[in-house]
């Protein structure tokens, strides 16, 4: 069974379990949904008793490296965005974290040039004291921000300690 493509994913093609991600191992494969959905079960298959026989036949529970290159280049497709939206920032917040975990567990190319790309939501900060409170919040809260600034664009890991790598 394993080596048979009977499994039905979003777009209705049969595919191998082994060639499929598990769509709630983490939030990238729901946040990116539509960007993945060759590589993610029918939503019929969602439910726990058949995600379990999926995963017994070889369904992957993370997100390869080409299919995060895959989500880096469709947020990266929104850097020209006029405002940067709720959707993208929280976006840019989980794929962020799950690449930065892969590249420190599997240094791979794809890793490397979802990187490079324009996916990390940045604020330009007008002083040294604003610069601090955000420092100070950011020590007391998880999960994505919720900037109130004008100034957020998404951009590459360019100059931070990821391109050193």
């Amino acid at each position: 069974a394993k080596a048979t493509a009977f499994v039905p994913n979003v777009e209705g093609r049969l595919k191998m379990a082994q060639s499929l991600i598990h769509p709630s191992k983490g939030p990238v494969a729901q946040l990116f949904a539509n960007c993945l959905s060759a590589d993610l079960p029918a939503d019929w298959l969602h439910e726990p008793r058949y995600l379990a026989v999926l995963s017994r036949l070889g369904l992957k529970l993370s997100i390869p490296a080409p299919l995060l290159l895959k989500c880096a280049q469709e947020l990266h497709s929104h850097r020209t965005s006029i405002s940067m939206t709720e959707d993208l920032r929280e976006k840019s917040f989980h794929l962020v974290e799950t690449l930065a975990h892969q590249m420190a567990a599997n240094f791979s190319e794809p890793l490397v040039k979802a990187a490079q790309l324009h996916i990390l939501v940045t604020a330009s900060l007008a002083s040294d004291e604003e610069l601090r409170k955000e420092i100070e919040k950011s020590l007391t809260l998880s999960g994505p921000r919720k900037w109130k600034h004008d100034s957020l664009r998404l951009r590459p890991f360019g100059g931070t300690a990821f391109d050193q790598c």
